[in-house]
């Protein structure tokens, strides 16, 4: 048992059952400031500990929530334990259960076009899953959430006169001129993060999610951002939409991914580093990439989408 245990100078003594903590291993992997750790329990179980400061504690009981509701499909995911605050009142904390495995984005450049194939259609019938979670009733209506995303991001990139290019003009002109083609989208749980670096192959070969930046909304907004990648795995993305929708899908599909895909476009030009790219350069890389996948947006199949 572990004495008087903290981690980064915060008292952990008051989460329930910290007495059978055996080992605390910290986890650097991610984007948000949140603080994650391994545990290892005196009875040889394995655990999720993730703790933030109070202040997250609407967003973080929000999102507990939302994994209590999901924990019900019987899919390999950090299942809830117990949340709370810590540290005098100072941190919230959420317990979960540890997903045995690699993250597929190791996995994917060892793998056969074939076992790539496989792996995509597997991850996308777990998110076919994960949306049958319907949003609340009270939930913001999903035009108004993403009007106001692609109204930012626009806001961005005008702002920074130095990004000014054709590109970015091009994609500006298609999203104000192109709204309709999302129709009336209906909103479900969204992962919010859906991308192979997300996503585990477990040790019986099943794909298991894990780092939720859950909320509710369209689900095809969970499928457009796997593709937004330096890295394109064409076998395992492709693979993702057919398990997604058992089938081929549709062209009321492929209008909405482009749609997205243009806002995403635009994300990499004016918000790189927010999305994760090291570099502007960088951005305009991905940007370029996903232009020229659309045939300067005149095609909503994307170039690399293969049937198999």
């Amino acid at each position: 048992m572990l004495k008087n245990i903290t981690i980064n100078a915060h008292n952990i003594t008051d989460i329930p059952d910290w007495e059978n903590f055996k080992t605390i291993k910290a986890i650097s992997k991610g984007w948000t400031d949140e603080r994650k750790y391994k545990i290892e329990t005196l009875d040889g179980h394995k655990l999720l500990l993730r703790i933030s400061d109070a202040s997250k504690y609407a967003d973080k009981k929000r999102l507990y929530d939302m994994l209590v509701r999901l924990s019900g499909l019987n899919i390999p995911m950090p299942n809830p334990i117990t949340f709370g605050l810590c540290d005098n009142g100072n941190y919230v904390f959420q317990l979960l259960t540890w997903v045995e495995g690699n993250d597929i984005d190791s996995v994917l450049p060892t793998m056969t076009k074939e076992e790539q194939h496989i792996l995509g259609l597997k991850s996308g019938c777990l998110l076919r899953k994960m949306h049958s979670v319907v949003a609340p009733s009270n939930t913001e209506d999903w035009d108004d959430i993403v009007n106001r995303y692609i109204n930012g991001e626009i806001e961005t990139y005008c702002s920074k006169n130095e990004l000014n290019c054709e590109p970015g003009d091009m994609v500006i002109r298609f999203l104000r001129e192109n709204k309709g083609m999302l129709g009336k989208r209906r909103s479900t749980f969204i992962h919010g993060d859906y991308n192979p670096g997300n996503l585990i192959i477990t040790p019986s070969e099943e794909v298991g999610v894990i780092d939720f930046a859950s909320s509710y909304g369209d689900p095809y907004w969970d499928i457009f951002k796997v593709s937004w990648r330096p890295n394109l795995y064409p076998y395992f993305f492709s693979g993702q939409i057919q398990g997604y929708f058992n089938n081929e899908p549709t062209l009321e599909f492929w209008n909405a991914y482009l749609y997205y895909f243009t806002y995403g476009t635009l994300i990499a030009l004016g918000s790189p580093k927010w999305a994760g790219f090291v570099s502007a350069e960088d951005g305009m890389t991905v940007a370029r990439n996903i232009l020229a996948w659309s045939d300067n947006l005149m095609n909503p199949i994307p170039s690399w989408y293969v049937t198999v």
